[in-house]
């Protein structure tokens, strides 16, 4: 109905602006069945924040409770959210109130370990899901590492990565070189139904870019590998 608004207003020239706000790959994917309407609409790509722009978030909620920050766990608090507010409004907020339950107003790194516990116990229950389904299994097996080593990936503007880009990440976990062979299956199960799909895969075989299908699952996927001691 709002694809139909958006036509009807651009056929009869109204003077208006709608602003859509999304989540998907591209307009493509919010206006699947009303492509006519694209050439009315002008794409605008929103990209994770910055570590100024997270930096702006944490200064502002401290300054309302007259606290101070370390250098060290302000770049650990970006560093683990990712880009994404919502990780950088829990861990500011948990590592403030480690700080004030120790009669401190300065928080320093060891309150933003307290605060990725604290972030993990009290994370979307659906996040906590999803990645309980994408790892879980019978026996012992590489999904929770090659997830992990996703989530290390280095990425292009869009979020995506190639299984060459897994690999480094990888083999600093496993402490040894691991060839793309050994867990490209493993990137598969991520993109099928079994475990989620925790993984969008994108391209043609022997090319394919993945990125995670919700966003807000990568810090948890790190933060997670910190507690269990997966990586350092």
């Amino acid at each position: 109905l709002l694809a139909d608004t958006i036509k009807s207003l651009s056929d009869h020239a109204v003077d208006t602006t709608l602003v859509l706000v999304g989540v998907a790959e591209s307009v493509d994917t919010l206006i699947a069945e009303h492509e006519s309407v694209q050439r009315a609409l002008i794409q605008v790509h929103m990209p994770r924040m910055s570590q100024e722009e997270i930096d702006e978030i944490i200064d502002n909620g401290l300054a309302a409770v007259g606290m101070t920050i370390d250098q060290n766990a302000r770049k650990r608090i970006y560093k683990l959210s990712q880009g994404l507010p919502h990780y950088a409004h829990l861990l500011g907020m948990h590592s403030a109130q480690a700080a004030a339950g120790q009669d401190r107003l300065h928080i320093i790194i060891d309150d933003t370990h307290q605060a990725l516990q604290k972030a993990l116990k009290h994370a979307q229950q659906s996040i906590a899901h999803d990645y309980e389904r994408a790892t879980l299994s019978t026996k012992e097996t590489l999904h929770r590492k090659v997830l992990l080593a996703c989530a290390l990936a280095n990425t292009d503007e869009h979020g995506y990565f190639t299984a060459g880009d897994v690999r480094t990440p990888l083999s600093k976990i496993m402490k040894k070189d691991y060839p793309v062979f050994l867990f490209s299956r493993h990137l598969n199960d991520f993109c099928e139904n079994k475990r989620g799909p925790a993984l969008h895969r994108a391209g043609v075989v022997g090319g394919y870019r993945y990125k995670f299908k919700n966003a807000m699952m990568q810090p948890y996927v790190i933060m997670n590998g910190l507690k269990t001691g997966l990586i350092s």
